[in-house]
């Protein structure tokens, strides 16, 4: 396979963009509640998650480098930072393990999975294709029926998202993806007319999810649980999987292919925000900051707003580059910087502990 160039497609960053908002704004659903958020958070899981693994499958590639240097090393690393995390700032009891993923983790290991799994699926011709992606359609239907799989290696997750993956993958190898960058397709009638189906379904999709509230199951969405779990099926499955596909296809159609100041940036920097927000909300449900909040809507928008330029910025990914992506000059300066920092916070102990020592002694 020919390696392509490093070029950014800017309504790529942008929806990547807006996406990190939807998974940051679905977390802050979790912790907090306020008018309407009930129906915002099933909308924003209806198709998150989806679109990603969507995004994520369009600049795959299988490499074996690529894979342990940008995924197994930072799973490994904040894998190991969440759980001592929940263990000694938030008191939770958790073993220190790696085939159960941590919260946020198990897109990282789905990433893992799927990019190592890429060249079972490489297929040249257009048939082959569409049967690879009916297939993967069809088992993550059907692996609802099986109560043993859910969290462990996130298999569930990772295998009913996992047609979103290749058609992202598929996708980017055809002639679509290229007309996209166009300006004189995306003007064309056709283009907008599409478009505009598009919209009308997703509005269709709002208005079904408004009527349907107070009998949907959010955790339905969460891919992770058996039908005999929570007492649904593979229709409403494949109903919200449709669902998930019309939306994602709404936003690569709608979302300018342009650079959009910050916004941009933000989608160029999805990585270090998804891995680093999880800290963020973690720690506001601890110490219940929405309580003293009284407008909690526009809390919630701050705050996103802050997370995501936080971790954006320059000098945050500088700082998170180390942890992010493997490189043995730079775990050697990490490594040697750490152990320089324990040693000044050894020595500042012992030179306190015989400054009381000596204070005693000249007492008796």
């Amino acid at each position: 396979m020919k390696k392509e160039k490093c070029t950014r497609y800017h309504n790529i960053d942008n929806m990547k963009a807006l996406l990190i908002f939807a998974v940051i704004i679905g977390h802050f659903c979790e912790i907090t509640t306020f008018h309407g958020s009930s129906v915002l958070y099933m909308l924003i899981y209806v198709f998150h998650m989806p679109a990603f693994a969507f995004c994520s499958g369009m600049f795959a590639n299988f490499n074996k480098r690529k894979i342990l240097e940008n995924f197994v090393y930072p799973y490994l690393i904040f894998q190991t930072l969440y759980v001592l995390f929940n263990h000694y700032l938030l008191h939770n009891t958790q073993a220190l393990q790696y085939t159960t993923p941590y919260w946020l983790m198990w897109y990282m290991l789905a990433m893992i999975l799927w990019e190592c799994a890429l060249p079972l699926f490489q297929e040249s011709t257009r048939v082959k294709k569409m049967l690879i992606i009916a297939a993967a359609f069809a088992v993550s239907l059907f692996v609802g029926n099986d109560q043993n799989i859910s969290y462990l290696l996130s298999l569930s997750r990772v295998l009913v998202l996992f047609p979103f993956f290749i058609l992202g993958y598929y996708f980017r190898h055809s002639g679509f993806f290229h007309a996209l960058g166009d300006h004189a397709y995306r003007a064309s009638r056709h283009f907008i007319r599409l478009r505009t189906v598009l919209g009308l379904l997703v509005v269709m999709i709002l208005f079904g999810l408004l009527k349907a509230r107070t009998i949907v199951n959010p955790k339905w969405l969460y891919d992770s649980y058996s039908y005999d779990d929570l007492n649904y099926n593979i229709w409403i499955r494949g109903i919200f999987m449709v669902c998930a596909l019309i939306i994602t296809a709404f936003l690569l159609l709608s979302v300018p292919n342009i650079h959009i100041p910050v916004i941009t940036r933000i989608g160029e920097h999805t990585l270090p925000i998804f891995l680093m927000h999880g800290f963020c909300i973690k720690l506001i449900d601890y110490y219940h900051l929405f309580d003293h909040i009284v407008f909690k809507q526009v809390g919630v928008l701050l705050l996103t707003i802050a997370i995501t330029c936080l971790f954006s910025s320059q000098i945050v990914n500088k700082l998170l580059d180390p942890l992010l992506k493997f490189s043995g000059q730079k775990f050697l300066r990490l490594v040697q910087n750490s152990i320089f920092a324990l040693q000044h916070v050894l020595n500042s102990f012992l030179a306190l502990l015989n400054g009381k020592s000596s204070l005693s002694y000249h007492h008796s």
